[in-house]
């Protein structure tokens, strides 16, 4: 008599798992393995404005608002039934101001102050100093470590010679970069201006004294701005 157990072995793996319904729970006579998962297509917007929008399109029974910094927001579900967490909406501004940049060639940083920060009295001297400092001369700098003194171009009348004076280097500077959204009130930050001479020229770096605190403000503030552009008082919001 032929033995045909092999044969339905072989035949039984090679068939789909079969699922039923017992006791209201789905069953399958045989362990199921991930092969694949749908694409998440997040929707990206550069405003808490879109964002808001992009809410009433996408928002699903259990998603909530995630801050993870003043320039990102997400509308997230699936956490709460312990699922992965999956992205529906993200609101991320394009050209953040990075706040721990490196040294900067005085032209470049004069152009970030023009394009990433906005207007005050600081900014505006703050232009009219590096504009000022001669480049040419890049050994021509006191630093003692807690004070620095720059060459400064001098022109009493314009269009005469430049002359050169020893400045002093002011500090700090509350300066207000673009760091969050245009729906928020940009936050004042106090900065320390250095400068540093290599045979590359004159550099110079705005360091950040408080790299924390600012954010607290405006974090709460963007909460307060989704709860408003969205209307739905049981929105959750983590940040």
């Amino acid at each position: 008599m032929t033995d045909f157990t092999e044969i339905i072995e072989v035949a039984q793996e090679a068939a789909g798992p079969q699922i039923v319904e017992s006791g209201g729970r789905f069953w399958s006579q045989k362990p199921l393995s991930l092969v694949s998962r749908p694409v998440n297509q997040k929707i990206v917007c550069r405003t808490l404005t879109g964002f808001a929008d992009a809410y009433r399109v996408v928002c699903e029974e259990k998603s909530y608002v995630w801050i993870t910094a003043p320039w990102r927001a997400s509308l997230c579900a699936g956490h709460n039934d312990g699922g992965e967490i999956r992205c529906l909406a993200e609101a991320e501004m394009e050209y953040p101001y990075r706040l721990n940049r490196d040294w900067s060639k005085l032209e470049d940083l004069l152009i970030a102050l023009q394009t990433h920060f906005h207007e005050n009295a600081q900014r505006s001297d703050l232009v009219k100093l590096l504009s000022s400092i001669r480049t040419e001369r890049v050994v021509d700098q006191i630093d003692d470590s807690a004070s620095q003194s720059v060459v400064a171009a001098t022109r009493v009348v314009p269009g005469a010679a430049e002359g050169k004076t020893w400045k002093q280097v002011p500090n700090p500077w509350t300066l207000k970069p673009v760091v969050s959204f245009p729906e928020i009130n940009p936050p004042e930050i106090p900065f320390l201006l250095r400068f540093e001479s290599s045979q590359g020229g004159v550099h110079a770096r705005l360091i950040p004294i408080a790299t924390i605190a600012w954010q607290l403000p405006v974090i709460a503030e963007m909460k307060q701005k989704i709860f408003e552009l969205i209307g739905v008082p049981e929105l959750k919001i983590i940040g």
